[in-house]
């Protein structure tokens, strides 16, 4: 879907299907590569599609294991944004069965798809978000397992860094302009950063019980927003002092993603409702 305010023309695509019968059609992440073209994992359909605006192009791509192994599967989420590094990006597949499941090293231009393993003994490295840094290096994270990962994009080794609060990793994140993760410790009711220089994660307590932010991203100057599930409220922390705000939104709101607008004299969120079919910006007056 596209939306044009200049002229109010809201144009809606429809996808290729992969998966036919009553399997949806949705998906879970869209994101941007530096050429603008545009990535969708289209979820329980288990293919990437990939929209180039300026040619109306849509390409869809598979990856290359049979329907046995992918069971129920969604290829969830995905990262383009330094695919301009070495020509690949990342994604996850979750919830497959057999040798399927896990995160993927995929370049699109020969379709050659590279299953992430681990040696024997590692730590459970089952992504619920990968993110990608600028040399294009994968963080994976996953909100109940109190590590976060790195695997190199060259030779695909794989670090594991601990988070202070055991047994409640990061769910959704993002990375900032000096490659810092930021991200919502879900189950540990916090907002965590991993740092690649010092490789260590802070951890910082969000002030309400049960907001359990899901999602989290750095204005790249002073704050980090971010937002959870069950109470309603958005959080901005200040990074310098550690102080929080809270905003009580307009409603019921479900936020599994946060998006910070970074432009402006301040920094302010935009918020996705998950079932009430809206979106929430949230902007401050005054710092």
């Amino acid at each position: 879907m596209r939306s044009d305010q200049r002229i109010g023309l809201l144009i809606d695509r429809k996808l290729p299907q992969n998966r036919f019968g009553q399997i949806a059609q949705g998906g879970l992440q869209i994101d941007i590569d530096k050429e603008g073209r545009i990535y969708f994992g289209n979820m329980s359909q288990l293919q990437i599609v990939r929209f180039d605006p300026r040619t109306e192009k849509m390409e869809t791509f598979k990856p290359p294991v049979s329907e046995t192994e992918l069971g129920d599967g969604h290829l969830t989420m995905i990262d383009p944004a330094f695919q301009h590094v070495d020509g690949k990006l990342w994604m996850n597949v979750a919830f497959a069965t057999g040798e399927a499941g896990g995160t993927w090293h995929v370049d699109l231009a020969s379709n050659t798809w590279t299953r992430m393993t681990y040696p024997p003994g590692s730590p459970l490295a089952l992504a619920y978000d990968v993110v990608a840094d600028s040399k294009n290096n994968m963080v994976g994270m996953q909100m109940n397992n109190d590590k976060i990962w790195v695997t190199d994009g060259k030779t695909l080794k794989t670090d594991w860094y601990d988070f202070p609060i055991k047994g409640a990793g990061c769910r959704r994140g993002h990375i900032d302009s000096q490659d810092r993760v930021w991200c919502g410790v879900f189950h540990g009711n916090a907002l965590a950063m991993f740092d690649p220089q010092t490789k260590k994660v802070t951890e910082w307590k969000v002030p309400t019980p049960w907001t359990r932010p899901y999602d989290a991203q750095f204005d790249d100057k002073t704050y980090v927003w971010a937002a959870g599930m069950d109470n309603d409220l958005a959080v901005r922390m200040n990074t310098q002092t550690g102080e929080f705000t809270e905003y009580l939104l307009p409603h019921e709101t479900n936020v599994r993603h946060v998006e910070v607008q970074k432009s402006g004299a301040f920094s302010s969120m935009w918020l996705g409702d998950q079932h009430g079919n809206t979106l929430v910006r949230v902007e401050p007056l005054a710092q």
